[in-house]
């Protein structure tokens, strides 16, 4: 077993460098890449009318299908 306390804060995933991350935040926050530009489009196509419908979002992201499908949702 290491003693280098920086094995223990390794990045685990490409999430984790800084530099990906950000630029993926960037295409995430402005919708720029295929996901704003095609897969969330082709997904509320599909979805029903949501107004009587409570919506559970399991979910991994930034949260932005249910702040997209909450104006369409019943009030809670």
């Amino acid at each position: 077993m290491s003693n280098d306390l920086t094995s223990a804060f390794a990045p685990q995933n490409i999430y984790d460098d800084t530099t990906f991350f950000e630029g993926y935040k960037s295409l995430r926050d402005g919708d720029t890449g295929l996901n704003g530009a095609l897969e969330i489009p082709a997904l509320h196509r599909l979805l029903p009318d949501l107004s009587n419908l409570d919506v559970l979002d399991l979910g991994c992201g930034f949260g932005e299908f249910v702040r997209s499908a909450r104006p369409r949702m019943r009030p809670s």
